[in-house]
């Protein structure tokens, strides 16, 4: 299933995206969110602006995705627009944790 995530995030903020699917013990995908999303634009990735960028890639899951943002900065940091746009939101959940 295709999913389109876009996130805009504060300036120095170090979070990390985390992607498991189906329930599965680990984390299929566990990187900086800034790393992900890379310096780059393309067919599945584009920067909007700095901060700011989003990714239309297929997910390999036949009944749940959990994406989870992990602060791993020192200081308070936002995320702002999370957008998870041409999905089934009954099977992907957006969630925020420690």
């Amino acid at each position: 299933m295709p999913v389109e995530l876009r996130l805009r995030w504060s300036e120095g903020a170090r979070f990390r995206l985390q992607i498991r699917y189906d329930g599965a013990d680990g984390f299929a995908v566990s990187s900086p969110v800034d790393r992900f999303f890379g310096p780059f634009s393309g067919v599945s990735y584009q920067r909007h602006a700095t901060n700011d960028s989003s990714c239309y890639l297929p997910m390999p899951f036949r009944r749940a995705c959990e994406l989870w943002i992990r602060n791993e900065g020192t200081e308070p940091a936002t995320i702002s627009g999370a957008d998870l746009s041409r999905c089934n939101r009954r099977r992907l959940r957006l969630r925020s944790g420690p």
